[in-house]
C-alpha cells in the first residue's frame, strides 16, 4: 500500500513499483482513506508511508500496520528526531529516494512473506 499525498512523488513511486513488479493498492494521500484501505478485504504484504500527509502524522496509521503484523517503511523528507521512540525501527527513506533504495528495502523486509498463503 503507498500512502503519499504529493501527487508527483506518488505517482513516479507506483509506476516504478508497478514496473518491478509490483501490485499497488492506493496510492492515498488521505489518512482516513489509509485506515479505510488498510482494513478492508484486500491483502496487504507491505506499507511505504509519508510521515505527513496534508499536516497530519501518520504514526496512528503506521501502528496499525504493526498490529496487523505488516511490514512498514517510511518516505518522508522529515529527520529521524521526529519519529515516535516506539517507531524507531521503522526503516526511514529520506525523499528524494531512489526507486532501487525502496525496492531493496521492501525486498528485505518480504522475503518470508512471499511464501506465505493468502488469508
Amino acid at each position: 500500500m503507498l500512502v503519499e499525498d504529493d501527487y508527483f512523488i506518488a505517482a513516479d513511486l507506483q509506476e516504478q513499483l508497478i514496473s518491478h513488479g509490483v501490485e499497488v493498492i492506493g496510492p492515498t494521500g488521505d489518512l482516513e482513506c489509509a485506515l479505510e484501505l488498510l482494513g478492508g478485504e484486500e491483502r496487504i504484504d507491505a506499507g511505504v508511508i509519508d510521515i505527513n500527509l496534508q499536516g497530519e502524522v501518520t504514526f496512528h496509521l503506521v501502528d496499525e500496520f504493526i498490529k496487523r503484523d505488516i511490514p512498514v517503511v517510511f518516505a518522508t523528507g522529515y529527520d529521524a528526531g521526529v519519529v515516535p521512540y516506539r517507531l524507531r525501527h521503522i526503516p526511514r527513506l529520506e525523499k528524494p529516494t531512489g526507486m532501487d533504495e525502496v525496492v531493496r528495502t521492501l525486498a528485505e523486509l518480504l522475503p518470508e512473506r512471499r511464501a506465505r498463503p493468502a488469508p
